[in-house]
């Protein structure tokens, strides 16, 4: 065999350690995707390549750009071609020289440029409008899908005011001395001061009486301040009006003084607030607790009272902007003086529920595949695109297909993007994006030549069952030594999936089913865990949310989520793209379902996906006591439904809730369901060649087959780590066997 060596250009000598250079793939085991690189100690360079790195490294410093490639003959007689055997950068941040009598630089081997810049940059933020690379000289493309304007409809809220009196109850006292021939009216509300929901923006559960003052009675008319437990007041129009209205007063009265005619009694009204409250406002119901004819004696006997007023049977009660609803106790009477006392019970309370709907907004938006890729191109400086089937589209770029992935569409957008905030901008990572759909789609990625653009390359990102192919790369006969070992770390007894980030304030959360789950196998002898969720945001409380803040006024927006990346689903239209709600059929314990959004990956159908990577903790799929169990969740686990898709998308064969457990017969194709690796590892040292390595290294995704011993059964495993060592012609095999049932 004869060799070459270079660096950039210049034909140099064998660089010293190159009998132990040792080239190496590896899978990611996060990913799936192999990384190509050499593992092996820094090669020592001297002569005139020790000259050309020095001065390399005096210019340019650790940012030194040199690329060494070897390149191989067989038979250099014969004149065959050399064969490239590697290519790549040396890492001038780990540079080492030495001098005596002979100059040494000592330099560690890396994957080529474009690949180690992807790696260094994987978590660094870019801003996805920004038109230049980071090395501020590349320009990336306008792609016609990232920041255009959609609009974003409302997710129906269910809206509250919702409140009791203290546990030890409410007490009100006043005294009224008077005369005449006119009925005086004193009108008390409770202070509710136990709150469950309050997140109607004019909900007042805290009470102001009006018509005493320091006890002296306002015998002209009721003026005020009597407040509302609610006032309708609908600025950007996400009320109809409609509310449903619960009223219970009980307690006790006390009466004591001079006798007169009296009256106390419970009445539910609107009003204005303007005026005298039994002349000028609406009443809905009034009951009469106490309604005396006849003179009051003295003193009244304590008197227990207790009604309820409960609109929820007959429909809901519509009101006008500006109108106020009321739930008060009034006390009339004639020719008195009295001294009252009213005991509110612990059981007195008012609730107030109406849905809220806030009018749709514009947000830009930055569909899936784009965005990828424009974060890709941003921190390589272009030197390496984003090809996905799985999330590109027909018109997608800087690739497209022949139809829509399963993934292709949605769109991410930044909370401040969201809530249009002023200037608003959108920063995101490779890590962000890949990080966050890997735990709604349980994806991988490569690294591969862009076979359109010589000398670049593409990042592929796929379903992880595209790193595990049925195809064979390589069969290996006879080997003569195989140890079999159980991966105990890839089987699991917990898995964690849905979204990190759901919770909201003043709105009943509970109603998220876009929120996390903890499932369990049901294998005693591991205590491992798979955390697979997303931290992007899908959740449609948030969502609507942190929307609403776009009607805020200025300087009044809840930041909570501005910084946040969201996912939100889309289905195409005519000629554009519309945000997708009402995907569900058949659905239990959703509220409006018409307006949910993100059904299609709710943590159920999330888990789905993930399903065939955590199975294999099980050595036979289809029995039915192997599944997945509901062990723990938040938010509305209660969830259930049918995703309205009658694609191959839909995973699942009927109705499904979000607390179910899991098993391949809840698969509409119950092989969508099936493992593609076992959790065992076969590893041996065989035999191979530079031609049989680049092969593998050019298809890497295929299994090998191989016999063990004078066996005639033939094994298929997927390569989990390579390390060959050319110049001696040998490698070492670490392969993940192929699951076959």
């Amino acid at each position: 065999m004869d060799y070459k060596f270079y660096l950039d250009a210049t034909e140099i000598d064998e660089p010293i350690g190159w009998d132990n250079f040792e080239l190496s793939m590896k899978r990611d085991d996060v990913y799936h995707g192999m990384q190509f690189e050499v593992s092996t100690s820094a090669l020592r360079f001297f002569g005139t390549a020790a000259t050309y790195l020095q001065n390399q490294k005096d210019t340019n410093g650790i940012s030194s750009n040199v690329t060494f490639s070897a390149e191989l003959v067989c038979d250099a007689e014969q004149d065959a071609d050399y064969q490239a055997i590697v290519t790549g950068r040396l890492n001038f941040g780990k540079y080492k020289e030495t001098c005596g009598n002979q100059c040494l630089v000592e330099i560690p081997f890396e994957e080529e440029g474009c690949k180690v810049v992807f790696r260094n940059r994987f978590d660094q933020k870019v801003d996805i409008e920004n038109l230049l690379a980071l090395d501020n000289v590349s320009t990336l493309p306008a792609y016609t899908q990232l920041g255009q304007v959609i609009d974003m409809p409302a997710k129906a809220l269910q809206s509250s005011v919702d409140g009791s009196v203290a546990d030890a109850g409410v007490v009100f006292n006043t005294s009224i001395t008077g005369g005449g021939a006119s009925f005086a009216t004193i009108y008390m509300r409770p202070d509710y001061e136990t709150q469950r929901y309050d997140n109607i923006a004019t909900g007042q559960l805290i009470a102001v009486n009006g018509c005493v003052t320091n006890n002296t009675l306002i015998t002209d008319g009721c003026d005020g301040p009597l407040t509302p437990q609610l006032l309708f007041e609908d600025d950007i129009n996400c009320f109809d009006g409609n509310f449903t209205y619960t009223s219970r007063m009980k307690g006790v009265v006390n009466v004591t003084g001079t006798n007169g005619l009296f009256r106390l009694s419970h009445i539910v009204l609107k009003w204005d607030g303007v005026g005298d409250i039994f002349v000028d406002g609406d009443i809905i119901a009034q009951n009469d607790l106490f309604d005396f004819t006849a003179d009051l004696p003295n003193d009244l006997p304590p008197a227990p009272f207790e009604f309820e007023f409960d609109d929820t049977i007959t429909g809901t009660t519509t009101i006008a902007s500006g109108l106020g609803f009321y739930a008060v106790l009034a006390l009339r009477s004639i020719n008195y003086t009295h001294d009252i006392q009213i005991d509110f019970d612990s059981d007195t309370l008012i609730t107030i529920d109406a849905i809220k709907l806030c009018p749709p907004s514009e947000v830009q938006y930055y569909m899936v595949h784009e965005t990828l890729s424009r974060v890709v191109e941003a921190i390589t400086n272009r030197c390496m695109r984003v090809k996905s089937a799985y999330y590109g589209r027909i018109d997608s770029q800087p690739f497209a297909f022949d139809g829509d992935g399963c993934g292709a569409l949605r769109m991410f957008l930044s909370g401040l993007k969201l809530r249009k905030a002023p200037d608003a901008k959108f920063f995101a990572s490779a890590k962000d994006l890949i990080g966050g759909l890997n735990g709604i789609d349980n994806i991988g990625f490569s690294i591969e030549p862009d076979t359109t653009i010589p000398g670049r390359h593409v990042l592929v990102i796929e379903p992880m069952e595209y790193f595990y192919q049925d195809f064979e790369i390589l069969s290996l006969d006879n080997v003569a030594l195989v140890v079999n070992e159980i991966q105990e770390n890839m089987h699991y007894a917990k898995v964690h999936i849905g979204y990190k980030k759901w919770e909201v304030e003043q709105v009943n959360g509970l109603n998220e089913f876009n929120s996390n789950r903890e499932y369990r196998t049901n294998i005693e002898t591991i205590n491992t865990t798979l955390d697979a969720q997303s931290n992007l945001v899908a959740g449609s409380y948030p969502i609507e949310i942190t929307r609403q803040q776009t009607f805020a006024e200025s300087g009044a927006a809840d930041t909570t989520y501005d910084n946040e990346t969201f996912i939100v689903c889309l289905i195409r239209n005519a000629y554009d793209f519309a945000v997708e709600q009402d995907a569900v059929t058949n659905e239990v314990n959703i509220f409006d379902p018409a307006t949910v959004l993100n059904y299609r990956i709710s943590p159920i159908r999330n888990l789905m996906r993930w399903f065939k990577s955590v199975i294999n903790t099980y050595p036979n799929t289809t029995s039915t006591q192997n599944k997945l169990y509901f062990n723990a969740g938040t938010g509305n686990y209660t969830a259930s439904g049918l995703l309205d898709d009658a694609t191959a998308c839909r995973l699942e064969n009927a109705a499904i809730a979000e607390n179910a457990n899991l098993s391949v017969f809840n698969f509409a194709i119950q092989a969508n369901a099936l493992p593609v690796v076992k959790n065992e590892t076969a590893s041996f040292e065989y035999p191979l060649n530079i031609a049989q390595y680049n092969a593998i290294k050019a298809n890497p995704y295929g299994y090998i087959s191989y016999t063990c011993g004078n066996s005639s059964t033939a094994v298929k495993a997927f390569i989990k780590e390579l390390k060959f060592r050319p110049a001696r012609g040998m490698a070492n095999f670490i392969l993940r066997k192929k699951w076959e049932q």
